[in-house]
């Protein structure tokens, strides 16, 4: 039953969601972070000293409530394109494919421990469904990470979050992710901290284009692109994964 129903499927990965989409998608975030900036008190979250999970949960509950009056509400666009996001999203991982460490212990036929597989931070799913798609896995994934000028840097940024993209740890149904960056009385800014960076690294993070603002934003701090090849193979069908445009929307905590 499960290989005919495999036999129906689309073939991976899917097509990228038009810009149109995106756009909304980031006029929501930015709508919404205003909004929870703005009630952190109510909320008892401190931007300025908590965790990015606790900013990032503040967030999607504030874009849940806004979404609620779907017909009239602020965020009426995004409700009509978007399923709210969903927090450590579950994503089956069956075809997922296996980073290079993980052939390398498998190889080396070491007996560590299976390391349990990190989940993008948070996930968006449309609401129309193309014939043959599976929900699970055609989605917006956002991974979130603090800018802090201290020991959360564009380094940690990268090696800890964008790394995740151009590996095939996430978005491997995808062509498209989404590095969402938390600044924290941080001086590094989009897009020169992170052309920097990857200039040095193109090699490593496999850069198939530097930071370019997107055509289509128009926010404090413009939204930015990158484009990036993956050298990883599907674990089903063997087939290498096409390279991935990650989107990288940069938000500022006020003080």
């Amino acid at each position: 039953m499960l290989a005919h129903a495999r036999e129906g499927s689309a073939a991976l990965p899917y097509p990228d969601l038009p810009d149109s989409n995106i756009q909304i998608l980031e006029k929501a975030l930015r709508l919404a972070w205003r909004e929870a900036c703005a009630d952190q008190q109510h909320r008892g979250v401190d931007f300025l000293t908590c965790e990015e999970d606790d900013i990032a949960d503040a967030l999607v509950e504030v874009m849940d409530i806004l979404c609620s009056d779907r017909r009239n509400g602020p965020l009426a666009a995004f409700s009509e394109f978007f399923e709210v996001g969903i927090r450590e999203s579950p994503v089956a991982t069956g075809v997922a494919p296996k980073v290079p460490e993980e052939e390398e212990e498998v190889a080396a036929g070491t007996k560590k421990p299976r390391r349990k597989r990190k989940k993008p931070d948070i996930a968006f799913w449309p609401k129309l469904l193309p014939a043959g798609y599976n929900r699970l896995w055609y989605a917006v994934f956002i991974e979130a990470k603090i800018l802090d000028n201290k020991e959360k840097t564009v380094g940690l940024y990268s090696r800890k979050g964008l790394s995740r993209f151009t590996q095939g740890r996430y978005a491997w149904s995808m062509k498209q992710g989404v590095m969402l960056g938390f600044r924290r009385r941080s001086f590094e800014e989009l897009p020169d901290a992170l052309h920097e960076y990857l200039d040095r690294r193109r090699q490593e993070y496999n850069v198939k284009a530097m930071p370019e603002a997107s055509k289509f934003s128009r926010g404090e701090m413009r939204m930015h692109e990158t484009h990036h090849c993956r050298n990883v193979v599907y674990n089903d069908t063997k087939k290498p994964l096409e390279p991935i445009r990650v989107f990288h929307l940069w938000l500022t905590v006020p003080d």
